[in-house]
């Protein structure tokens, strides 16, 4: 047996797993902060072939408590850079590319990072995930989508022009926004316990995508975490037909019809 099979050989024991179609994959995380970082070690761990880390901030101590890829020497650099170099250090089977921009500005200076499989919505603020999911209804690209604040969390995945997208969710959609840049100045309670929590649950939906549904379905609700006490709810969330960011003159205008 290989070292590289050896090093996936417990999960290679999931029923329907196919290793080649992680190996084969490319997922771009951004926000490399508390979602990103324990999401992008799950991925790298699990062989993850290659990962696009966006992120715009430096990292700071207050970072330390949460964000499980950065050590103390890591306290000023580019999070997209300390988190790209920690990542291939853990699985050298992985490539990992650092996108350090504000997620507005990285489709058009770095367009392979969203020529990708899936991407992963790790963001802090609500006015920076709203114009991530637009981006992706454009590209087409499936988006999973986590948030947390304090001891709560939720996740959304979103299958452009398919499913509801963060638009259409009103528990999102109708949320105060703040801010408008991909972290920066945003300060909102968090414990890392929860952020495990949603970043494990984003990692499960990253896996099926790529699978292509042999080792389970995406979700179909959003999830709301309580983390208080531990309860989990599923809200069915429907597409909008007037939705401005997928509805159906948005459907219109992408497939020309």
């Amino acid at each position: 047996m290989s070292s590289d099979t050896d090093r996936y050989s417990r999960q290679a024991l999931v029923k329907g797993w196919d290793q080649s179609k992680l190996t084969n994959g490319r997922v771009t995380v951004v926000g490399a902060g508390g979602l990103g970082t324990p999401l992008l070690n799950n991925l790298a761990r699990a062989g993850v072939g290659i990962l696009y880390v966006v992120d715009y901030d430096s990292v700071e101590r207050s970072n330390l408590a949460r964000q499980v890829l950065y050590l103390e020497g890591d306290v000023g650099r580019p999070k997209a850079d300390a988190a790209a170099l920690r990542l291939m250090e853990i699985n050298p089977d992985v490539k990992a590319y650092a996108v350090p921009m504000m997620v507005g500005v990285a489709p058009s200076l770095r367009p392979e990072a969203f020529q990708v499989d899936v991407v992963a919505d790790c963001l802090d603020n609500l006015g920076a995930r709203k114009q991530l999911n637009k981006i992706c209804l454009e590209h087409r690209i499936p988006l999973v989508s986590g948030g947390v604040h304090g001891m709560q969390g939720n996740l959304q995945v979103i299958r452009p022009y398919e499913n509801a997208c963060l638009q259409c969710n009103p528990l999102i959609s109708d949320a105060p926004v703040v801010g408008d840049s991909c972290t920066k100045n945003i300060t909102n309670p968090v414990v890392n316990s929860t952020t495990t929590i949603i970043a494990g649950l984003q990692t499960q939906e990253i896996y099926k995508i790529l699978h292509g549904g042999s080792i389970g379905r995406s979700i179909q609700e959003f999830i709301y975490f309580q983390g208080d006490n531990n309860l989990i709810k599923y809200v069915p969330i429907k597409r909008k037909a007037s939705c401005g960011a997928c509805g159906d003159n948005q459907i219109a205008k992408q497939f020309n019809i």
